[in-house]
C-alpha cells in the first residue's frame, strides 16, 4: 500500500500525477502514462550479444528461477551492460543510469550475479566491473592494464582456443581438479599508458 507524503510540498489533486514519499527530505514525481528514467542506449552493432529480447527472457527466467522478479532497473542495467559491449565499473554505470541510486545498482548487481545473467571481472586496479554473463555474450577473455585498470575483452583465434581448451584439462587432472570452464586475463599495459 503506498501513502502520499506532503511533507516536501508536493501538491495536492493535480491530475496526471502521483506523489510518492521516500521518507521527510525527499518526494519522487512518477508522472503517470509517461516513462519515469531516460531509455537506455541501443547496444552497439559490434557486441556479440545474440539478441537483446533473448538476453532480457533469459534474464527473466533465470530470475523467476530463485523467485526474483525482473524489474525495470534491472531491466536497464542489462541494457546498459549490453549497449556497452565491455566489462564496466560502477561509477560507469551510475553516469549511464543517472536516476538509479548507488544502493539500488550495488543491490541488482548482487542479484543478477547470483542469478547468472551478470559476471564480475576484477581489474588490476581492484576495482570490480560487471559485464553480462559469457552464455549470454560468448565466450571470452580479458586484457588487463595495470597503470589505468582498463579492462578490454578479446576472443582467441579458434585454433588457439581449441589449444588452450585442451591443454586445462590434462593439467587440472593431474592435480585431480575437475574443470568446469576457463578464464584467460592477459595482464600489461594498454596502447594509451604503454
Amino acid at each position: 500500500m503506498r501513502r502520499e507524503a506532503r511533507s516536501c510540498g508536493a501538491p495536492r489533486g493535480r491530475p496526471g500525477r502521483r506523489w510518492l514519499g521516500a521518507g521527510r527530505a525527499r518526494c519522487y514525481r512518477l508522472r503517470i502514462g509517461t516513462k519515469s528514467r531516460p531509455a537506455a542506449r541501443p547496444p552497439s552493432a559490434s557486441l556479440p550479444v545474440p539478441a537483446l529480447p533473448a538476453v532480457h527472457e533469459a534474464a527473466a527466467a533465470r530470475l523467476r528461477a530463485l523467485q526474483q522478479r525482473y524489474t525495470s532497473g534491472r531491466r536497464l542495467l542489462v541494457e546498459a551492460l549490453a549497449a556497452r559491449g565491455h566489462p564496466v565499473a560502477v561509477p560507469d554505470l551510475l553516469a549511464a543510469l543517472p536516476l538509479t541510486a548507488q544502493s539500488s545498482l550495488y543491490r541488482n548487481l548482487s542479484v543478477l550475479e547470483i542469478a547468472g545473467v551478470v559476471g564480475k571481472v576484477q581489474g588490476e586496479d581492484e576495482l570490480n566491473r560487471f559485464e553480462l554473463a559469457e552464455d549470454l555474450i560468448g565466450h571470452h577473455h580479458h586484457l588487463l592494464c595495470r597503470r589505468c585498470g582498463r579492462v578490454d575483452d578479446y576472443e582467441l583465434p579458434a585454433r588457439i582456443e581449441r589449444a588452450v581448451a585442451s591443454a586445462i584439462p590434462e593439467l587440472a587432472g593431474s592435480a585431480g581438479f575437475v574443470v568446469h570452464g576457463h578464464r584467460l586475463d592477459v595482464v600489461g599495459l594498454c596502447a594509451t599508458c604503454a
